[in-house]
């Protein structure tokens, strides 16, 4: 389905809106700057992006196209407003937009002006070409500490073999991933939310806080605003930004109550595990919230199932819980609530620690199956090639 952009309008206009494109497509209301509809345009790959203009605020809305046009000749807009109102159609078609349309206008009027829009713009992936990150997403409805030493490792084990690796750790109970990974954030995911227009490679080094093997991460910090707060247009964006820098994102969001911004995190995500302890009640909650986003249409690409403290030959087993959720599974870890302590409190990942351990183990064989290494070819003698 398309993602398209609609800006300016009251509620009442994008409800009118969504009931018309929801066969077609998804609707994102976003703000009204320039640069930040730029980045979500370059982000989510749009091409259609509805603009409302009225005889108050129409010079802004004006301008707002002008500069759409001129920045990315391939977007169409569409105005919407009062299409008895001649000065209004005529200065919207003049600064650039594509057609008009007035709240309330036929379904099948629109849904064949979008049709017909779609046809003759370019595919916004064809004239988009920048390197995009790999991006895997944990989450589970339980807010457990664990996910955080789990997606913390996971990160330093593909550190030690890839360049550029971005852990953001947004898991409730901040100062965890500070505590395992030794490290002083000072800069968390609220100061990125903020200045995401203006991240580049600079302060990325600068800011952001890096561990010793070449792990940088972006913790969830102390703030006045909780992360459901952030909107699914500023989440997108975010992400947008930072996988143009980073050539892995691995992103720990267990325990994050539903929201706009979960629901990007997780829709971006190339891969996600869907993590849970082998309880009933912990079943229960996660089955629940996931058949919730199905029925809602949320995206979840290459979903895997992660059990963690499994017991084997205890109900409810791995592949009970697999065919329940309708998940493959990736990967069980056992319990070893020693270890996991020990790296907490000493702030020693588990690879230096116990690096025999069952855990440790399970730990690099979770890696293993989400980041697969590449096939060695094996040499081939002298003989045998030339003899092919």
């Amino acid at each position: 389905m398309q993602t398209f952009l609609v800006t300016g309008c009251s509620d009442t206009d994008i409800s009118w809106l969504e009931s018309t494109l929801s066969d077609q497509g998804r609707l994102v209301p976003v703000g009204s700057k320039l640069e930040a509809i730029l980045g979500l345009i370059d982000q989510m790959l749009v091409n259609i992006i509805f603009i409302c203009v009225d005889s108050r605020g129409f010079n802004e809305a004006f301008s707002l196209i002008e500069g759409l046009h001129e920045s990315r000749p391939y977007v169409a807009v569409v105005a919407i407003g009062d299409g008895t109102d001649s000065e209004l159609v005529l200065g919207a078609m003049r600064s650039g937009a594509k057609d008009f349309l007035t709240v309330g206008q036929r379904g099948s009027e629109v849904q064949s002006l979008i049709r017909r829009l779609g046809r003759k713009q370019p595919l916004a992936s064809a004239i988009v070409n920048s390197q995009r990150a790999r991006l895997v997403a944990f989450y589970g409805t339980d807010v457990i500490q664990d996910t955080t030493l789990i997606a913390s490792h996971v990160a330093l084990q593909l550190a030690q073999t890839q360049s550029q690796v971005l852990l953001i750790d947004i898991a409730p109970g901040q100062g965890e991933v500070e505590a395992i990974l030794s490290l002083k954030c000072t800069f968390g995911l609220e100061d990125a939310m903020r200045s995401a227009q203006r991240l580049d490679s600079a302060v990325i080094e600068n800011a952001f806080s890096k561990h010793e093997s070449g792990l940088y991460v972006l913790p969830l910090l102390q703030d006045d605003r909780y992360p459901e707060a952030y909107s699914y247009a500023e989440t997108i964006l975010l992400l947008g930004v930072l996988r143009q820098h980073f050539s892995w994102v691995i992103i720990n969001a267990c325990g994050q109550p539903d929201s706009g911004f979960v629901r990007a995190m997780i829709g971006t995500a190339d891969q996600l595990l869907w993590y849970l302890h082998q309880s009933v009640p912990s079943s229960r909650r996660n089955l629940h919230c996931l058949q919730r986003w199905r029925s809602e249409g949320v995206a979840l690409n290459n979903v895997g199932l992660l059990v963690d403290r499994y017991t084997a030959r205890l109900a409810p087993e791995s592949s009970v819980l697999s065919d329940m959720f309708s998940v493959p599974l990736i990967a069980t870890l056992p319990g070893q609530p020693q270890q996991r302590l020990n790296s907490l409190n000493q702030g020693v990942p588990l690879y230096e620690l116990a690096p025999k351990d069952e855990l440790t183990r399970g730990l690099q064989q979770l890696t293993n199956e989400i980041f697969p290494k590449p096939a060695i070819e094996k040499r081939v003698g002298v003989l045998k090639r030339l003899f092919r």
